[in-house]
């Protein structure tokens, strides 16, 4: 990633990650030390910067990186549920606009996946030169706070509400189901659920939460 944010913050205290990054606003910064999760900054040798794009868009870690700084931190994974659900009920929508981040969700039947564009430009797997197939995507609707402190760049920063609960629109197989998602502890991972109550299981594919308001 490049630079921290609150949110990068907290993501990380839910999923028990590790945060890899080029830099944060002081305030960022300040409230990390309240807090703190694991950060590596790339000065410190897990990242590289891949001369195939443009600074300060082209940094770039591996898997083996990630493994040896979990190493250092005997951070085990959560165990989360992987099953591919059976859902009932969905309305079909094949193409999914979220204009505040510039993206665009295109179902693929042929593949049973999704495909992001944002600005226009297709989302690839860099290793497999092929585009990136999401095979779930989940629309996180949350409340936003416009901090009054800068980011240091000029703009304000945004807090995002990642501790409570709110909507969710899911989609998958090109069907659009409506839900719910909770947070009861900050250290634990979000629950998703559908309308009728039914605990939503991630499928084994990759899920793409995009949070919006």
């Amino acid at each position: 990633m490049r630079s921290s944010r609150f949110i990068s913050l907290k993501i990380a205290r839910h999923y028990r990650g590790l945060l890899f990054q080029s830099g944060e606003s002081q305030a960022t910064r300040d409230r990390a030390a309240g807090d703190p999760v694991p950060q590596f900054f790339d000065t410190v040798g897990y990242t590289f910067r891949t001369p195939a794009r443009y600074a300060p868009d082209n940094l770039m870690i591996t898997g083996a990186s990630v493994r040896k700084a979990e190493s250092l931190y005997g951070i085990t994974a959560y165990t989360l549920p992987k099953a591919r659900p059976a859902l009932a009920g969905g309305k079909a929508v094949t193409k999914i606009g979220v204009p505040e981040h510039y993206s665009v969700y295109a179902y693929d039947p042929a593949f049973g996946t999704y495909q992001k564009t944002e600005e226009g430009h297709l989302y690839r797997d860099a290793s497999l030169k092929q585009p990136l197939r999401i095979e779930m995507l989940i629309l996180l609707h949350t409340q936003v706070t416009l901090m009054d402190v800068g980011d240091g760049h000029g703009a304000h920063i945004h807090d995002y509400n990642l501790d409570s609960s709110g909507k969710v629109d899911i989609f998958y197989k090109g069907l659009r189901y409506a839900g719910t998602w909770q947070s009861t502890n900050p250290r634990l991972p979000l629950t998703f659920k559908l309308a009728g109550g039914q605990v939503l299981t991630l499928p084994p594919g990759l899920v793409w939460v995009d949070v919006i308001t």
